[in-house]
């Protein structure tokens, strides 16, 4: 399994499935990385819950989006270690929209990234579902 445990990946379709409105009790859901990669880090649930729901309705994300958040069984999303690390490398990286928890500062030093500041996976679906 991609997740440190196959209950932090069941726990994260299930939240999907709920802050979405989805279907997904029906379904077998895949996740893999770029090279088999493990995901240790909760900073990365954000994104994985945005791209479990842009393949169910079949909508894509915007490709210069990047999501960092770590995401509780309420649905809310929590704020993750260096952040500013994450954001500096994301601009770097040419993203431009990083969807990040809500509170979150963008240091002065980065140039051409705008953040989008959510509280919860249901406010980031619906931000991404147009």
């Amino acid at each position: 399994m991609l997740f440190r445990s196959n209950s932090r990946a069941a726990m994260l379709i299930a939240v999907t499935e709920r802050a979405g409105r989805l279907k997904l009790w029906d379904k077998d859901v895949f996740i893999s990385t770029v090279a088999g990669a493990k995901i240790s880090d909760p900073g990365a649930d954000l994104g994985m819950c945005l791209s479990i729901a842009s393949a169910v309705t079949d909508k894509a994300l915007p490709i210069d989006l990047v999501a960092i958040g770590e995401v509780a069984l309420s649905g809310d999303i929590r704020p993750v270690p260096g952040i500013n690390q994450r954001l500096t490398e994301a601009a770097r990286l040419g993203f431009v929209t990083a969807l990040v928890p809500k509170g979150t500062k963008l240091p002065a030093s980065i140039k051409g990234l705008k953040l989008v500041e959510v509280d919860n996976l249901t406010s980031a679906l619906e931000r991404f579902s147009r």
